[in-house]
């Protein structure tokens, strides 16, 4: 039995911006390689939030409309009302979004930059490994509006025996109870390596 004490949790309640981007979902194949999850957060200034969520809509569009790679826009409901996330899933460590570098506003890019800007407090990026042996896909043609966030920091050289806790007791368990839609993921760069 693992000592619970010595991990750190926190969760967030997260509202999709569902005129952003559909609900979150992990895109690479498991076949593929590791899979990676970046996880951007962007704090905008006090009453600015309404701008930046605009700009981004624009910005989704304009990734929509070329065939980007997917990518999604949650905003904290509990807490930090102002606190933003944004998710995508590059193809590798080296690489943020997919095969298309040029500016997605194209030659608008420049003006959108301009307007965003000063609606930001604060950004940071993560990036994760998807850890799809301890996780549980959503039921079929399932699209939540919310999700629970949940950050877990293990004991420095305890993540493998956390990993076979949640292997071998925690995720059979849920899945006998019939829970759905479970993502776990490691912080690799951008942050602590103990984070879950």
């Amino acid at each position: 039995e693992h000592d619970m004490k010595k991990l750190k949790n926190g969760s967030v309640l997260l509202l999709l911006a569902a005129m952003l981007m559909p609900a979150y979902a992990v895109a690479q194949d498991d076949e593929a390689g590791p899979q990676w999850v970046s996880v951007r957060t962007v704090t905008t200034l006090g009453g600015q939030g309404a701008i930046w969520i605009e700009q981004q809509t624009q910005l989704a569009a304009a990734h929509k409309e070329r065939g980007d790679p997917e990518r999604h826009v949650w905003q904290e409901i509990t807490g930090d009302l102002d606190t933003f996330h944004i998710v995508t899933f590059p193809e590798s460590l080296g690489g943020q979004g997919g095969p298309n570098e040029d500016p997605p506003m194209g030659d608008g890019q420049e003006e959108w930059a301009a307007k965003i800007g000063p609606t930001v407090d604060s950004r940071s990026t993560m990036i994760m490994r998807h850890l799809p042996d301890l996780s549980i896909p959503p039921a079929e043609g399932s699209e939540p509006g919310i999700l629970v966030l949940r950050r877990t920091t293990v004991a420095p050289g305890r993540s493998g025996d956390y990993g076979d806790w949640l292997e071998e007791k925690l995720i059979p368990t849920l899945k006998k109870a019939g829970v759905t839609g479970l993502n776990y993921n490691r912080v690799v760069h951008g942050g602590d390596t103990n984070l879950w």
